[in-house]
This record gives structure tokens, C-alpha cells and sequence, in this order.
């Protein structure tokens, strides 16, 4: 049978901080913005982990008068395909279950910016079209890697977004964190969730 959604969606915490998300089309862009050091990635999961918080850190342009609401996102990105994302978003992704996803968060729509006189003529309708522009991500559309953000299936939630430790299905970290990490979730009830290390993905 096959699976047309995952049981786990994927957060990274490595993000580079200085992207104007409006001006990117496709990943291949981001190569002049390195993701954080490993030490600020980490202490940006263990932040999210204590807050239980994924903060709205993002917005994007929709057309030319309109933007979406700040949003927070993960990813629906198959386990054998994550470590090509890690070179663009940090090595450490927190893996959210689906029930926590699937209850809160929406798929967006990726739609190429050459169709935009659509996107402008819908955000004058109402509200309920305007509430449907913070779901929409522009991205160009290519078969070669880096071409596309259509590989990475964002599902967004619309302000900060609060979870609970249950939530946390797996966190994958660089070999030398994965003690480190196992203490910090040991010491702040994290009991039910798995380490993993991009060591052990790449091998698959």
C-alpha cells in the first residue's frame, strides 16, 4: 500500500539567520548563507526543547503588496533524502510524530512566481483568500537538485507553535552530541524520544 503522508515531519534548528526569505526562489540560493555553527544549533534545539516552542520566525512575499503572517514550519522529507537538506538547514532536526503535525499544521501550496497575476487577483476576493496566502511559497521548479523547494513538502503553522514532549519523536545530532543530547533529555522528561545520528543516516 502506498503511504501518502509521513509519521514524521522534520524541524531543523541550524537555519542561517540572514536570509531574506522573499528574495528565495530555490535552494540552491541559500549557498551564500551557511547554516549556524554546530554550537549554535544546538543550543538552538535545546531552546526549543525547554520553551516547547517553535517561534514564528518567518514570513515570505506572496505578490507584490502581500506577505504571509510569521509562521513556523517542519518538513515531510523522506529519513534516506534528510541529509541532503542538512548542508542548507544545520545538522540537527528535530522529528515531529504526525498526530501532532497533522492536528495543527497545513501543506503549502508551491506555485512558480511566473504565475503570480493569480496569486494578486485572489488576495482582493476576501478574507478567507487571504487567509490561504500564508500558506503559499513561491519556488522555481527544475528536476535537477537545489533547482526546487517542492523536494522539502513545508507544512506550516501560522504563529508560535506549542508543543508537548510526547510530541518529540526523534531528534537527529552529529555523532559527538548524541551523549550530550541523551543527558539533556533524560534531565528534562523527554522518556519516549529517539537519538539518532546523521553518522548512522548517511549508511542507510
Amino acid at each position: 500500500m502506498q503511504r501518502y503522508y509521513s509519521n514524521i515531519y522534520w524541524h531543523f534548528t541550524g537555519s542561517p539567520s540572514d536570509v531574506d526569505w522573499k528574495k528565495i526562489k530555490k535552494p540552491k540560493e541559500l549557498k551564500d548563507y551557511p547554516p549556524k555553527t554546530i554550537k549554535d544549533t544546538y543550543e538552538t534545539l535545546e531552546t526549543i526543547l525547554l520553551s516547547k516552542t517553535l517561534k514564528a520566525t518567518s514570513a515570505e512575499k506572496v505578490s507584490s503588496t502581500e506577505e504571509t503572517a510569521p509562521f513556523c514550519c517542519v518538513c515531510d522529507i523522506p529519513l534516506k533524502d534528510l541529509d541532503y537538506h542538512m548542508k542548507y538547514y544545520g545538522k540537527i532536526a528535530i522529528g515531529f510524530n504526525h498526530k501532532a503535525i497533522h492536528g495543527n499544521f497545513n501543506p503549502v501550496l508551491y506555485i512558480d512566481p511566473e504565475h503570480m497575476p493569480y496569486i494578486n487577483h485572489s488576495v482582493s476576493l476576501e478574507d478567507g483568500s487571504k487567509s490561504l496566502i500564508n500558506l503559499i511559497k513561491h519556488t522555481n521548479f527544475g528536476v535537477e537538485r537545489g533547482e526546487s523547494f517542492y523536494g522539502e513538502r513545508e507544512w506550516r503553522y501560522i504563529g508560535d507553535y506549542r508543543f508537548n514532549e510526547s510530541d518529540v519523536e526523534v531528534i537527529i545530532v552529529p555523532k559527538d552530541f548524541k551523549d550530550k543530547l541523551i543527558h539533556f533529555l533524560e534531565q528534562n522528561h523527554y522518556d519516549d524520544t529517539t537519538v539518532l545520528t546523521w553518522e548512522l543516516i548517511q549508511l542507510l
